[in-house]
Order: structure tokens, then C-alpha cells, then sequence
């Protein structure tokens, strides 16, 4: 039992490591991408025609594809159980082919009231030149809503055929072709041009992840069955899994609706704020959710209540040992991260103290938006769709409340800061609610929850009393020297912390690995 225990953490600290490794490289690449497109185009009009563009297709078929490829993964892990190739590859094709009817009717309407469209994500954008150039962005980027869906649900069914580095490594093009363009040709097709690139990229993985699909087995049938048993169980669920998705995007656009008056460069701001919040978020948070939740769907499927439960409450406690960390230094070194990544070209001074107040602020959030993801996670898994739905609901309807007031008074700041703040108060409901069901009972953890709580309050308050005497080289790279050296050596301090405080999934880890070397 213990050499299985051994070799099964042994299986998912390697499929993580090497997910996590890949996803590296591609935030690594989406960073160069960002920092080419800062240095090309500044923070501007065209920058903010360009995010907005990006907003449509994401905001519709994100949802759609997210919400999609989630249930999906569920009944697909079930008809894999039956070993069953014919009916993989029936359900695979019906539901793609679904999605491709739907996404494309969509896609023609989108294309039509492009206009209508705009005027409702970016009310502020008033000056014609700003309002025709986001229009015109946009229709080039509407075909992915296409492709999007079909992607997600190729994905789907490599994940879970254990082939989680494939689907990473695959994503990689979608930065590289960006890229490659900001390096040949940026300065001959400008902005449209890169909103081409971001379209080739979307094709091209599609194709890609089609030829390895096929290579593991699964033939696309011509099928459109509405009445389809496993497609009723989607849609059943689907609504509230799209509305919560949704809503997730919502927040996001919301953010951009309220800043559109605020000037130029404020959307640009939060977009830069937002995505090196997310780099952090998506390579290590986001890694751990995307390899566990096949996991709990195999041991929910299996009736297996008592890994279940041991698996969700140790990938509760390990999201949030990592995620208060990160907090903690996007907050204190905000200024600093976003000079050494951005501060070049036509990105100024200037830019750099607005961006990095606005990651400052929304790094409080991050924490608690990573264990709200995961309790999310849990509730799919039981197929309750309804409770995910309220919480997003209630967080959106907080963020922008909390946006809107605090706009007032900090400008595009408390734009972030109204996020965090919804966010807190969205995953202490719905660890409530999870509770309450009995889906895990974290409150017979909580000592482990504050005493990692109570190390990252003290550690981060150490650093606060000691940065002011410390000074920084103004050399970017000498900076970014003493960032790493500093970040390892609170790492090592936080890990000898976690293990003196006995933190029980620490604990359990060592013993799990001494137990394994014992068996070997």
C-alpha cells in the first residue's frame, strides 16, 4: 500500500513538474510577447483597441468552451471507464460538431453587430479613430470563437489520456507565432498585423492537437445527435457551468468598461497589471488544478470517498501554501517586477508607477482566487453546477460595487482592489456552502490553514520592515539578480517554517517519500 501510495505521488508530482516546467517556458514566451508589444506600441489607443478586441471571442467562447470542456470531461471520464473506443469517439464528435453548429451561427451574428458590441464593453471609447480600429480588430479576431470550442474539447480528451505535457507544449505556439511576428514584421503591418498573428496561432494548434488526437485514436464521426444521452447531461449542467465561466470573464471586461474613462493607457494598465497577476497564477495554481481534477473525477467515478477526500484536502492546503506566498512578493516587489519586465521603449516611468500600483492591488486577490477555483472544481465533480453560480454571481455583482466606489476615490486602483475584495468575500461563501454539503470537511484542517496563514503574515512582515534598507541596484538585470536572491532565501525560510509549524500535507509528504525510498 505505501509503495503505491509512493509511486502514485511519485506519477503526480512528475506530471506536474513537467506540466509546470512547460508552462514556464510558455508564460516565459508570453511575457516576451507582452514586453514586445509594450516596447512596439506603448500604452496607448492601440494597445487599447487591441485588449479589447481580444475581450469578444474570449468573453463568449472562453465561457463556452470552458464550461463546455469541464462537464464534457466528466462523461467522457465515465465512457472511458467502459473501454469503449466507438463510444469515445461518438461522444467526442458529437459534441464538437455541436459546438461547431452553434459557434459558427454565433460567429455570423458577432460579425454583424461588431459595432453594437464595442459600444457596450467600451463605452469610453467616444474618439471615432479608437472606435473604428477596435471594430475592425475585432472582426479579425471573431473566426476563433470557432475554433476555440473544438480545441478545448480535443484538449479535453488528451488530458484525460494523461497527456497533460503534450496539451502544454501545443499551447506554446500561440506565443511563439506572436513573437515571430513582433521580431520580422511588426514594424511593416503594425498592430493588425499582430492581431492576425494571435488568429494563426489559434489555427495552427488547432491542427496540431487534431494530428495528435488521431494519433492516440479518436476518428471524428459525422454525427449531430441533440438527443444524445450524454449531451442532455452537458446541457443540463451547462447553463449555470457557462453563466459561472461567464461571469469570470465578466469580471474581467467589467474591469475594462469602468476604466474606458478614465484615460488613455488605464486599460493597458489593468491588462499588464492582470496578466503578470496571472503568469504567477496560471504556471504553478493553475497547473495543480489542471492535473487533479481528472484525478477526482476517477476517484469520484470510482466511488472512492476516502481518496477523494484526501486528495482535495491536501490540494486545498497546497494552493494556498503557494498561493500566499506569491502574494505576498507581487505586492512588495510589484514596482519593481513591472519595471524589470515592461519599463522600456515606449513604456515609461510613468507607465510603469500606474501598472504597478494596479498589481499591487490585485495580488491581494490571488490567494483566495485560487482556492475558489479549486472549490469550484470540487463542486463540478460532484455535478453540482448551481453553487459555482451563485458564488461567481455574487462575486461580480462585488466587483463591480466595489470597482465603481473605490474608482472614485483611487482611480483605476481601486478598480483592482474592488476584485480583490470580491474575490475574499466570494471563496469565504463558498467554503461555507462546500461544507455545509459535505463535499470536504476543511474545517477539521483549519489548524494547518492558520498556521500557514500565520508564517506568510510574519514573513511578509519581516520583509516590509526590511526593504527600506535595502537598495535595489537601478541596473535591471543587477535588480533582477537581487529579486532571485531574495526570493530563494525567504523560499528556504518559508519551507523550514512550514516544517517546523508541522503543516500535516508537509508532513505527510516526506513521511509518503521516506516510505517509498523504504519500500524501493
Amino acid at each position: 500500500m505505501k509503495n503505491h501510495k509512493f509511486r502514485f505521488l511519485s506519477g503526480l508530482i512528475k506530471t506536474v513538474s513537467a506540466v509546470t516546467i512547460v508552462s514556464i517556458t510558455s508564460k516565459i514566451l508570453g511575457l516576451l510577447r507582452e514586453m514586445g508589444i509594450a516596447s512596439y506600441f506603448g500604452v496607448g489607443v492601440k494597445t487599447d483597441a487591441f485588449y479589447v478586441a481580444l475581450i469578444i471571442p474570449a468573453l463568449l467562447f472562453t465561457s463556452i468552451g470552458t464550461a463546455i470542456q469541464n462537464l464534457f470531461m466528466i462523461e467522457f471520464t465515465a465512457v472511458k471507464n467502459d473501454q469503449d473506443k466507438t463510444k469515445e469517439n461518438r461522444l467526442a464528435s458529437n459534441v464538437s460538431n455541436i459546438l461547431l453548429v452553434v459557434s459558427s451561427l454565433v460567429f455570423i451574428i458577432s460579425f454583424i453587430f461588431t459595432p453594437a458590441i464595442i459600444k457596450v464593453i467600451a463605452p469610453g471609447f467616444v474618439d471615432p479613430e479608437k472606435f473604428n480600429l477596435t471594430v475592425k480588430l475585432t472582426r479579425i479576431l471573431l473566426p476563433t470563437m470557432i475554433i476555440l470550442p473544438v480545441y478545448q474539447i480535443r484538449a479535453s480528451i488528451l488530458r484525460v489520456n494523461n497527456k497533460f505535457v503534450t496539451v502544454a507544449i501545443i499551447d506554446l505556439g500561440f506565443n511563439i507565432f506572436q513573437i515571430l511576428y513582433l521580431l520580422l514584421f511588426a514594424d511593416k503591418f503594425g498592430i493588425e498585423g499582430l492581431v492576425y498573428s494571435v488568429l494563426f496561432a489559434y489555427l495552427f494548434q488547432l491542427i496540431v492537437i487534431e494530428l495528435v488526437a488521431y494519433r492516440i485514436g479518436f476518428r471524428n464521426k459525422a454525427v449531430l445527435d441533440f438527443n444524445d444521452r450524454h449531451w442532455k447531461t452537458i446541457l443540463k449542467l451547462f447553463f449555470p457551468t457557462f453563466i459561472s465561466f461567464g461571469i469570470i470573464q465578466i469580471n474581467a471586461t467589467v474591469d475594462k468598461i469602468i476604466a474606458s474613462n478614465l484615460g488613455d493607457g488605464a486599460i493597458s494598465a489593468l491588462n499588464y497589471g492582470f496578466m503578470i497577476r496571472n503568469v504567477l497564477y496560471t504556471v504553478i495554481i493553475s497547473t495543480i488544478l489542471l492535473v487533479i481534477y481528472p484525478i477526482l473525477l476517477k476517484h469520484k467515478n470510482n466511488n472512492d470517498v476516502k481518496s477523494y477526500n484526501a486528495v482535495g484536502k491536501n490540494t486545498f492546503h497546497t494552493l494556498w501554501a503557494i498561493a500566499l506566498p506569491i502574494t505576498i512578493i507581487l505586492m512588495l516587489f510589484s514596482e519593481s517586477i513591472v519595471r524589470i519586465l515592461f519599463e522600456r521603449g515606449e513604456f515609461s516611468t510613468e507607465a510603469t508607477l500606474l501598472t504597478s500600483g494596479v498589481l499591487f492591488y490585485y495580488a491581494i486577490g490571488i490567494a483566495f482566487y485560487a482556492l475558489k477555483e479549486f472549490l469550484v472544481h470540487i463542486c463540478f465533480s460532484q455535478k453540482n453546477t448551481k453553487l459555482p453560480l451563485v458564488v461567481t454571481t455574487i462575486g461580480a455583482v462585488l466587483n463591480i460595487i466595489f470597482s465603481v466606489i473605490l474608482k472614485q476615490w483611487m482611480g483605476v486602483n481601486g478598480i483592482a482592489l474592488g476584485l480583490a475584495i470580491a474575490e475574499i468575500i466570494s471563496v469565504c461563501v463558498i467554503i461555507i456552502y462546500t461544507q455545509k454539503l459535505g463535499y470536504l470537511n476543511l474545517f477539521k484542517a483549519k489548524k494547518d490553514t492558520i498556521i500557514i496563514f500565520v508564517i506568510n503574515i510574519i514573513i511578509g512582515g519581516l520583509l516590509f520592515i526590511t526593504l527600506p534598507h535595502i537598495t535595489l541596484p537601478s541596473n535591471k538585470l543587477m535588480e533582477l539578480v537581487y529579486l532571485i536572491i531574495i526570493g530563494l532565501s525567504v523560499l528556504v525560510i518559508y519551507v523550514l517554517a512550514l516544517i517546523v509549524g508541522r503543516v500535516s500535507f508537509i508532513r505527510d509528504f516526506i513521511h509518503t517519500i521516506r516510505s517509498g525510498e523504504d519500500a524501493n
